[in-house]
C-alpha cells in the first residue's frame, strides 16, 4: 500500500487523504525499516548481470547518502524559542521519501563505473596541393583561380592550396614574375625560402633558386609589404624598388633599386646577363636552355661576362658570341654540350 503512495508522490498524484497517511506512516518505524530493505534489494539488483557489481567502498558511500536524506526528514530542525510544525515535519519527511526514491532509481547508476563516451574523431580535410613544375629550358603563364597570372622561369616550382581564390597564398623555388588581380578582402602571398611577400594587386618579380645566396624582389607596380619569415618587422616597397634577403643563419634584408626592364627580359624570352662569372654563365645557360654543359681545362675566373640576346636566340649563337671575349672550343650534342679552354 505504501509502496504505492510513494510511487504517487514521486509522480505528484497524492491526494489529501493519502498523504495523511503516507505522513502518519513515514513519523513511524516501520518506514525505516521498509526504506533499508528496499534499499538492500536495490543493491542485490545491482549485484546481477545487468549492472556491474558495486565495491564495498561504493556500497558504503551510497548508504551513508540515502541515510543522510533519511535523518534530515526524521529530525526536528528547531529554531529559536519555536518548534517545527507537525505539517512542516511530515514534508521534510516527504522530501526524504521522493530523494531516497531517486537515488535508489539512479543513484546506483551513478555510482557504477560507466565508459567515458569517446568522442568522434573529427577528420580534418588534407590541404590539397596544386603543383606547377619547369624543367631547365622551359617557360610557362600559369593563370591562377583569382585571375592572377604567374611567369614561371626555367628549374622553378610554384605551389598553391586548390581552395585559392580565398587563401591566396603561393609558394615558389626559382624565379616567377607576378601579375596580381586585385582583392582587397584577400592579400596575396608569396613565401620563398624564408622570405616573405604580401600585396593585395600589383605586379613584381621574385627570384629564390636554392644555389644562389640572394632571394630578391623587385616591385613593377602598386605596393608590397615584405619581411623574413618568423619576423614582425617588415619593408614597404613602391615600385623601382627591390629588397634583397642574405640566406644564412643570420638572414638579413636590404632595399636595392631595381632595373625593372631587366628583371622582365626573361619573361619576354630575351637572355640577359651582366657581369657575372663564366661558371654562374654556365649555369644560367644550362638553365635557360635546358642543356648540361661540362668544362674541361681551366676556367677564367674574372666576372666581367654581359650579354643580352633576343628573339630566343639558340644556344650555338651564344656561345659563338661568348668566343669573343673568352677563346674556347665546345662540341654539342643533343642535350650535353662540351666546352674546352
Amino acid at each position: 500500500m505504501f509502496q504505492s503512495l510513494l510511487k504517487k508522490l514521486q509522480e505528484g498524484r497524492l491526494s489529501r487523504q493519502e498523504a495523511k497517511k503516507l505522513a502518519k506512516w513515514l513519523k513511524s518505524k516501520r518506514s525505516d525499516r521498509y526504506f533499508a530493505d528496499l534499499y538492500d534489494r536495490e543493491v542485490k539488483r545491482s549485484d546481477s548481470a545487468e549492472l556491474p557489481a558495486l565495491s564495498p567502498q561504493q556500497h558504503a558511500a551510497l548508504k551513508r547518502t540515502v541515510m543522510q536524506r533519511l535523518e534530515f526528514g526524521s529530525k526536528v530542525q528547531q529554531r529559536p524559542k519555536k518548534l517545527a510544525s507537525p505539517k512542516a515535519f511530515a514534508l521534510r519527511k516527504w522530501v526524504a521519501a521522493a530523494s531516497l526514491l531517486l537515488l535508489l532509481g539512479l543513484g546506483l547508476y551513478l555510482y557504477v563505473p560507466r565508459p567515458m563516451p569517446i568522442s568522434p574523431v573529427v577528420q580534418v580535410p588534407a590541404l590539397e596541393w596544386v603543383v606547377r613544375s619547369n624543367p631547365a629550358g622551359k617557360k610557362t603563364l600559369i593563370h591562377l583561380p583569382d585571375g592572377s597570372r604567374v611567369y614561371l622561369n626555367s628549374e622553378s616550382t610554384l605551389k598553391y592550396a586548390k581552395g585559392f581564390a580565398t587563401n591566396r597564398q603561393v609558394h615558389l623555388e626559382g624565379e616567377a614574375y607576378f601579375e596580381v588581380a586585385e582583392d582587397s578582402l584577400h592579400a596575396f602571398t608569396v613565401h620563398a625560402d624564408s622570405l616573405r611577400t604580401r600585396v593585395l594587386g600589383t605586379a613584381f618579380n621574385l627570384r629564390s633558386f636554392p644555389e644562389e645566396d640572394l632571394v630578391s624582389v623587385a616591385l613593377v607596380s602598386g605596393r608590397i609589404e615584405a619581411g623574413i619569415n618568423g619576423s614582425e618587422a617588415t619593408e614597404i616597397l613602391v615600385p623601382g624598388e627591390g629588397l634583397a634577403l642574405t640566406r644564412g643563419a643570420e638572414p638579413g634584408i636590404s632595399k636595392f633599386d631595381a632595373d625593372l626592364t631587366a628583371v622582365q627580359y626573361w619573361k619576354e624570352g630575351i637572355l640577359h646577363f651582366e657581369q657575372v662569372s663564366f661558371l654562374k654563365l654556365i649555369r644560367i645557360l644550362e638553365r635557360w636552355y635546358g642543356v648540361t654543359i661540362e668544362l674541361r681545362g681551366t676556367i677564367p675566373k674574372d666576372s666581367g661576362f654581359t650579354g643580352t640576346f633576343k628573339n630566343h636566340e639558340n644556344l650555338i649563337n651564344v656561345l659563338d658570341a661568348i668566343q669573343f671575349s673568352e677563346p674556347f672550343t665546345y662540341q654539342s650534342k643533343g642535350k650535353e654540350v662540351i666546352i674546352t679552354f
